[in-house]
């Protein structure tokens, strides 16, 4: 009797256990949902797209919401339930409007709430203090009419209302970035100082960008800090092409400003350049030695593809080291051209390949091809910090130079190469020497100068009269 006893406890204890522990960790869990926003929620601009994620270990998700809490008013942003138990976790995107939720600049407080599926409904609640911004940054720009060469440089001074996250010259689908300047070209923000009152924006529809108004370029402090920002003009630029400031602030508010430009009628050469099998036989086995699925096929398509798809390739290597650059004016003077050298070719020319009278390839020249003595010294065009050294495609044996703000100096085709990644070097520093790597057919030296990977013509930063009229009067002109 006793052992028959004792196993009935034992065996109830275990069920009231057993249901216990059923019930504690299913209906009558204790711990409440987790909740955790991604990116930053501490700006809310008139549009503000916000991503919160909702989790639930035990019965799962009932409901979930997003509100904004303004003047102790609560405007709920968006309410989600769920009919059912077991939804573990869910992300969800939703738009904080604040133009339909009538919210007004200054501080206010976002709730992220969440409940679930327990028979005591536990509930978590998350309060974010947030800033709603709804004030576009406004830009003042300290230049007049920009004349600008298509394949040629522009430098535009600005400054801006208020800090930004991101700020540049919009050049149809390519972005150059600006940077915040000091009078000696370090990045670093000016004092803050009392914005002057330039002609009002018109206020966008909720969720599109502001366009600012034409504002007459001053010299007169209107802003935080003082922009600059090198921008380059495609040769194939068209009328339709637009040309914009764009700055950006933490809320997401953005303004464009058009920038008033003058584009010169400048025209690039054509240039007919005749194959040959040998040079097919003299410079195609490189290419295939470097690159395993040009092996085995004839001469002519290895050409083929190193003209078309390992340029390009190559092109976006170069623009890819362009994005590492110093945030301040490294270079002084006019840049250097290589001593005692005869052009070969001239940055823009257009070139129509012909083997056996028939054209079969085209390319456009980026650089300038100057040719000396053989093996002779190549010399740094001016003060900067070297990116990159080594071999580049069509390009053969290359070195990269930063002078600063995104602009860069390519140097070709080198049969040696005497400088280091991280160097910093002086204008006249001898970087190497020159060669026939690459596409290259003789010896010489192809010099290339880029704005963030887009390549310019070099003539104008050999020129002091064009560096003095657009670049020093106009970095004189901020301060």
């Amino acid at each position: 009797m006793k052992k028959g006893f004792w196993q009935m406890v034992g065996f109830v204890t275990l069920l009231v256990a057993g249901g216990g522990a059923w019930f504690f960790l299913t209906v009558g869990e204790w711990n409440g949902p987790k909740i955790a926003a991604e990116g930053d929620t501490s700006v809310i601009g008139r549009q503000k797209v916000l991503t919160v994620a909702f989790s639930d270990a035990g019965r799962g998700l009932r409901r979930v919401s997003v509100a904004v809490t303004q003047d102790n008013q609560r405007r709920p942003v968006a309410t989600f339930d769920y009919p059912g138990a077991g939804v573990g976790q869910k992300s969800l995107s939703v738009t904080i409007d604040t133009a339909v939720l009538k919210l007004h600049d200054g501080p206010a407080t976002l709730t992220l709430t969440a409940e679930d599926y327990s028979l005591w409904k536990n509930k978590t609640a998350i309060e974010l203090p947030v800033t709603i911004d709804l004030m576009p940054p406004q830009i003042a720009q300290l230049n007049s009419t920009h004349h600008i060469n298509p394949g040629g440089s522009c430098l535009v001074t600005y400054r801006l209302s208020k800090p930004v996250v991101r700020t540049g010259v919009q050049v149809g689908d390519l972005f150059f970035p600006g940077y915040p300047l000091t009078p000696a070209g370090q990045s670093a923000a000016l004092p803050a100082v009392q914005p002057a009152a330039p002609p009002a924006a018109q206020p966008p529809v909720a969720g599109q960008t502001a366009v600012q108004p034409s504002v007459p370029p001053t010299t007169h402090p209107v802003g935080q800090a003082t922009y600059a920002a090198y921008f380059a003009l495609p040769m194939d630029l068209t009328k339709d092409t637009k040309i914009a400031l764009v700055a950006l602030d933490q809320a997401g508010n953005e303004t464009l400003s058009g920038i008033p430009t003058q584009i010169l009628n400048k025209k690039y050469r054509s240039d007919k350049m005749l194959l040959s099998d040998g040079f097919f036989n003299q410079k195609m086995p490189e290419f295939q030695a470097t690159i395993p699925e040009l092996r085995g096929k004839p001469l002519f398509d290895v050409f083929l593809h190193v003209n078309t798809v390992l340029r390009k390739q190559n092109l976006l290597a170069i623009q890819e080291v362009g994005k590492k650059t110093e945030p301040r004016v490294l270079w002084e003077g006019p840049f250097l051209r290589m001593k005692n050298a005869a052009p070969m070719a001239l940055f823009g020319d257009h070139r129509t390949y012909l083997y056996e009278g028939k054209q079969v390839s085209e390319s456009i020249h980026n650089g300038v091809d100057l040719a000396s003595l053989v093996q002779a010294p190549i010399e740094a065009a001016n003060h900067g910090v070297v990116r990159f050294t080594g071999p580049i495609g069509i390009y053969g044996n290359s070195v990269i130079v930063d002078h600063g703000l995104g602009l860069m100096t390519l140097y070709s085709h080198m049969s040696a190469i005497q400088a280091q990644v991280g160097q910093t070097v002086k204008k006249g520093d001898v970087l190497g020497k020159s060669g026939m790597t690459g596409l290259a057919a003789g010896d010489h030296l192809h010099f290339g100068v880029a704005i963030h990977g887009q390549f310019v013509d070099p003539k104008e930063w050999w020129d002091p009269h064009w560096i003095e009229d657009n670049v020093t009067k106009k970095m004189t002109a901020a301060y």
